[in-house]
């Protein structure tokens, strides 16, 4: 495979393999995988000496990861993600690959939370936690979303839209708590999509009182999601105010429940609405339709 690859026939072709050689002494153990020769007899402070530019050996280094659990190449992918950030998020990457080895999860673990790594090694190694699905993760994303960087939580946020972890909810509730309204945002969309009743009583709150009329959306919507019985009293009270946006959202909910005999029951009631009659009508003709 590597003689057909032009990265591969350079990084691991035989004239790689005789330059270690003969800088290091040291000649290459039978079936060690490149990445564990070089690793073991140059360091991967070489990685910074060859004349190619880091970002040519990162599509190497992701390609050098084999499907078998490996336990030389996972050592070697480990210790570089524990040095140089130039070629650590291609690591976690390949790491990635192993999502079902302990081996793997361990030193993709260890960047997320350290607030003194990149913030994109950081991130990468977030996006690659999301494949080891039988992991502890909550230990792992928990003290990102009580920290200051929100780039790091949209990516664990992101995260959990994909995988709900065992234990997801008390990340969720931190995110709901946090002072960012972009953060509020998205931790009550993944409340929603992922039907955390848990967190119907924040939700509500949120919608009576945030200050950020994109968070009461979508908290709304998050209890439109989970069919919680809170939401159509809060859909009543909306449609009641007789504010324009208010009864917008409302709609929007109670578009979420589909033909539930309460939900219908309450659009029908208004649907001669100076404002909002005209789509009230058109949704309410959809339902019949199905």
């Amino acid at each position: 495979g590597c003689a057909d690859d032009p990265i591969l026939s350079t990084l691991c072709g035989p004239a790689t393999e005789a330059a270690i050689a003969r800088r290091s002494g040291q000649a290459r153990n039978k079936d060690e995988t490149m990445v564990a020769y070089w690793n073991r007899v140059l360091g991967l402070a070489s990685l910074k000496l060859s004349s190619r530019d880091a970002a040519n050996l990162r599509p190497g280094i992701e390609k050098l990861t084999l499907k078998q659990d490996d336990p030389a190449l996972i050592k070697a992918l480990a210790d570089i993600v524990s040095s140089d950030d130039s070629v650590a998020t291609s690591a976690c990457y390949a790491l990635a690959r192993f999502s079902r080895s302990p081996r793997a999860f361990e030193p993709v673990c260890r960047p997320a939370p350290n607030q003194d790594r990149s913030v994109p090694v950081r991130q990468q190694a977030i996006y690659a936690l999301a494949q080891f699905r039988d992991f502890p993760l909550a230990a792992v994303c928990e003290p990102i979303m009580k920290q200051d960087n929100e780039p790091l939580i949209y990516a664990v946020l992101n995260l959990l839209k994909n995988n709900q972890f065992v234990g997801f909810e008390n990340t969720v509730m931190l995110g709901l708590k946090h002072a960012s309204a972009g953060v509020r945002r998205e931790s009550a969309e993944v409340a929603g999509q992922g039907q955390m009743l848990e967190a119907e009583r924040a939700l509500v709150k949120m919608v009576d009182y945030d200050g950020d009329h994109g968070v009461k959306e979508a908290a709304l919507m998050a209890l439109g999601a989970m069919r919680s019985r809170e939401s159509l009293s809060l859909c009543q009270s909306l449609l009641r105010s007789g504010e324009r946006n208010n009864k917008y959202r409302a709609v929007r909910c109670l578009a979420t429940w589909g033909n539930e005999p309460a939900a219908v029951e309450l659009l029908q009631k208004y649907k001669n609405d100076p404002d909002l009659g005209g789509q009230i009508k058109a949704q309410l003709d959809n339902l019949s339709r199905r």
